[in-house]
């Protein structure tokens, strides 16, 4: 008994400090990052491309529907009890439902992109960079989905190194494009890249 509940604090330490770590320094490089997009856009094209990702942001709230904090207990409950099959099911209807929840947020993002940006962000001329900033909300449904799934399934070193592979690529994605003059469509376009390359990444961390 007294084993046991050294391994459970010793395994919940192990994964309180990769999730804190790997949150601290991913959220460094996003700030350090969006510091210098900021200096190279200038005040009026930085205020347009985060007006730009506030509506496809509000409307990823609704892919969730309490399904990754599930994710995280259900897959947790039942790895310890000994019953993976039930687990791995559990992640796979919950992607089912996380995708099929990201296509129809994007959907309706990228159809309604114009009047989201005349009547709730008051700026017409940024539909363009609505509708494409919509196709975050896809990817980063499957982010989420995959970084609950690490946690119930006590994988927190790969929630850590994918997270600061998610921040890096798309400060170095975003930079590079702005620098090479494609300013707020290089910015969103680096947004995006930043999910996709971590669901890529999981995907051979998992193979």
């Amino acid at each position: 008994m007294g084993n046991q509940i050294i391994k459970i604090a010793e395994d919940s330490t192990r994964s309180g400090f990769y999730l804190f770590s790997g949150q601290v320094l991913s959220t460094i490089i996003l700030a350090a990052s969006s510091i210098l997009i900021a200096r190279l856009l200038g005040p009026t094209l930085y205020g347009q491309y985060t007006l730009a990702l506030v509506t496809p942001q509000l409307l990823f709230i609704f892919t969730d529907l309490g399904i990754s904090q599930g994710i995280i207990k259900f897959t947790a409950s039942l790895r310890v009890k000994g019953k993976l099959n039930r687990a791995i099911k559990t992640v796979k209807y919950g992607f089912i439902i996380r995708l099929s929840t990201g296509i129809a947020i994007f959907a309706l993002n990228f159809i309604f992109a114009d009047s989201f940006a005349a009547i709730l962000l008051q700026r017409p001329e940024l539909t363009f960079y609505v509708r494409i900033a919509s196709i975050s909300v896809f990817f980063q449904a499957i982010y989420s989905t995959v970084n609950s799934t690490f946690v119930g399934f006590d994988k927190t070193e790969y929630n850590a190194i994918l997270t600061n592979l998610q921040a890096a690529s798309k400060a170095l994605i975003s930079i590079i494009l702005v620098v090479l003059g494609f300013e707020i469509f290089g910015a969103i376009i680096g947004h995006i890249i930043g999910y996709v390359a971590y669901d890529y990444a999981s995907q051979i961390a998992t193979a």
